[in-house]
């Protein structure tokens, strides 16, 4: 299952059919308050190096570099 799957507070809904595509077995899924969004930090075992964060921007899964996590949400 390579999907991503939000919870409302009371339910369970997909908000992604496709997750990017990093090895599940050294990648980490964290939420960062700070900016407000999901991020992944892949594993190196595939083609996505550590110096790129996927980042959760609602429904849609888009690679970011490093410095997105300085923006702040305001």
């Amino acid at each position: 299952m390579a999907c991503t799957w939000a919870l409302d507070g009371t339910s369970w809904r997909e908000v992604n059919p496709v997750s990017p595509d990093v090895d599940t077995a050294g990648a980490t899924l964290i939420s960062d308050t700070r900016i407000g969004r999901v991020i992944i930090i892949g594993s190196a075992l595939r083609p996505n190096p550590l110096n790129v964060l996927w980042v959760l921007n609602g429904s849609t899964w888009g690679a970011e570099p490093p410095s997105v996590l300085a923006a702040g949400t305001g």
